[in-house]
């Protein structure tokens, strides 16, 4: 090959690569283009409406962020995720050190106004507004994951929260958080099940597990979320009872106590228990009464030793044995 030729093919070669680049950056520029005027609504960018949704001066703001934000749907997922990777700026750490010499009186306020400006507050926001969208926001999954270890504690939170508004597409991976050893990700992980409710039904021994935690904060989240789950928790519950572990049988006890069922109890829901037509579901409303000890069941148990069913009877006349065995073990006002 001749020098002219060879200077040829580099020529050619040099205006392919030429080429390639510049169709690669005018591709990149109008996918970004499109992307940036799918999270448009009302010509405000998604970053804008989430700011607004996450720190409004008024409720009327954030009413008109929302409107914003379920409008937009799923289009505003990817521009909310860009918005949870904002990194810190260079004077973030100065601010804060400035902010914690200010009295505490003054601090909160102060944050009210300065917080959002702060990638931290961004990310804050990205968080809350991705969790508002709920299931249409299931794309955003591994990034709230990550998330959930922020170094801005509420950050985290607001992640977990997010999670547990998308509901049962994010219920695997938090099931799996739930067991981490890092028992701060396991405490929001837990939680987030429990904003997930009754989509969270397949967490139930997972989360009669994390109840062993050593952790007050992580055990008190973990009632509130199999609480949370109600009526579909129990038969897990149950079957955990049998095993009569006098530590566990104090964590679920808890549950029973209006205070730590907002979904109108426990209690109330075995009492109903004891009222189906079936002999089997009152037979292990029973042994759930028995096992938990708490002497407000009494009278529950009372009633059922006039069961038409004989083994019932029994079992109410057992429960009512355990009960009266030890002392009194009621469920915390």
């Amino acid at each position: 090959m001749d020098v002219l030729a060879l200077f040829r093919l580099k020529k050619g070669l040099l205006i392919a690569l030429v080429v390639i680049v510049a169709v690669t950056i005018l591709f990149v520029t109008v996918s970004d283009r499109r992307a940036y005027s799918r999270a448009l609504h009302q010509d405000r960018h998604a970053h804008d409406w989430a700011m607004d949704f996450a720190s409004p001066p008024d409720n009327e703001t954030r009413e008109r962020a929302a409107e914003a934000l379920q409008a937009l749907g799923s289009n505003a997922v990817p521009a909310l995720v860009d918005l949870l990777h904002t990194h810190a700026r260079l004077y973030e750490r100065p601010l804060g050190e400035t902010v914690r010499r200010v009295p505490m009186s003054m601090r909160t306020n102060l944050l009210a106004h300065v917080s959002l400006g702060t990638s931290g507050g961004k990310r804050y926001a990205a968080a809350t507004a991705l969790g508002f969208l709920g299931t249409s926001a299931s794309g955003a999954i591994p990034d709230l994951l990550d998330a959930l270890d922020d170094p801005v504690g509420h950050v985290g939170w607001a992640a977990a929260a997010a999670l547990g508004n998308i509901g049962s597409n994010a219920v695997p991976a938090l099931m799996r958080l739930a067991t981490n050893p890092d028992w701060q990700l396991t405490h929001k992980a837990v939680y987030a099940l429990g904003v997930a409710g009754t989509n969270a039904a397949e967490a139930t021994p997972v989360l009669l597990n994390a109840l062993r935690s050593t952790n007050e904060s992580a055990r008190s989240s973990t009632r509130y979320s199999l609480s949370m789950i109600g009526t579909l928790a129990l038969p897990a519950i149950c079957d955990t009872l049998r095993k009569d572990d006098p530590a566990m049988r104090e964590q679920l006890s808890r549950l029973f106590s209006p205070v730590h069922s907002p979904n109108s109890g426990f209690l109330s829901t075995l009492n109903q228990w004891t009222r189906d037509a079936s002999p089997v579901v009152r037979l292990q409303a029973m042994e759930a009464l028995g096992n938990l000890r708490l002497t407000n069941s009494i009278p529950i148990l009372k009633r059922l030793l006039n069961d038409p069913d004989e083994s019932v009877r029994i079992a109410a006349t057992n429960a009512l044995d355990q009960v009266n065995g030890v002392v009194p073990a009621s469920a915390p006002k």
